[in-house]
């Protein structure tokens, strides 16, 4: 292994880490730009945040947290007990997503995260809409 290139369960710690910690910026996840024959890998998903996140910076957070794990987001609806949003990238950085969102910022409380792929993972022609 080499370089600055860090694995899917490695993010997923890092991401679950800075999410603990407000305000530290100390925990900078880098990740390098896919490659083009892992964007027919990607998949989308409809995701569901239920639960007291209403506050106005949470949005804000989760698009901070998906560009740094390079993901496609589109934020469909926020009321003050429902987040819903379309996520698009690799499988194992929606897991990373979906457990970083279940863990949150100290001004949410999230109870339950819904998911469920909104196209089929081996077709690249539905790959993401946000391509």
């Amino acid at each position: 292994m080499g370089g600055s290139k860090i694995g899917p369960m490695r993010a997923l710690f890092a991401l679950a880490k800075s999410a603990k910690a407000v305000k530290d910026t100390r925990h900078v996840l880098r990740l390098l730009p896919m490659q083009p024959a892992q964007a027919c890998l990607d998949v989308t998903e409809h995701v569901t945040l239920c639960g007291q996140v209403g506050d106005q910076g949470f949005a804000l957070w989760i698009g901070r947290h998906a560009g740094k794990l390079g993901l496609g987001l589109q934020f469909l609806r926020q009321t003050a007990a429902r987040v819903e949003m379309i996520v698009s990238g690799p499988p194992d950085l929606l897991d990373a997503m979906a457990l970083a969102c279940s863990l949150g910022p100290q001004e949410v409380w999230v109870d339950q995260v819904d998911r469920y792929r909104t196209n089929d993972p081996l077709g690249c022609e539905n790959a993401s809409p946000f391509a």
